[in-house]
């Protein structure tokens, strides 16, 4: 396989973003910002791309089960995997505990490693 050019890149990324925007795709992730997760990103919206409904129920029973379980850290990581798994949406677990609206990116990558951690 040949090494694309820059020009030859950017052009075949316009293209499968067609493709997908075509096909329905929503992207979570914004280009070239900070703040990388789109304020509707919803820790929902990651799970159910993947997992039926059924799955679903075992992920949040296990999810619990780690809440009640694994000793955390800090009071930070508890306080965001038990509003992960209420189901609150990244942004607003950024707003309630962090307080601010830059957080989400931090708040996704704990909830990451807590899912890790979790084997979830």
């Amino acid at each position: 396989m040949k090494k694309l050019t820059k020009e030859e890149f950017k052009q075949l990324e316009v293209l499968w973003y067609r493709k997908l925007a075509n096909t329905g795709f929503k992207d979570i992730e914004r280009k070239n910002q900070d703040d990388w997760l789109k304020d509707e990103t919803h820790t929902s919206t990651i799970i159910n791309a993947y997992l039926n409904r059924e799955q679903r129920e075992q992920y949040f029973e296990k999810a619990w089960q780690f809440m009640h379980e694994y000793e955390f850290e800090s009071e930070l990581d508890k306080s965001i995997w038990e509003c992960h798994c209420d189901g609150m949406s990244i942004r607003d677990i950024a707003l309630k505990l962090l307080h601010k609206e830059g957080g989400r990116g931090v708040v996704f990558l704990r909830i990451r490693k807590l899912k890790g951690l979790a084997k979830l």
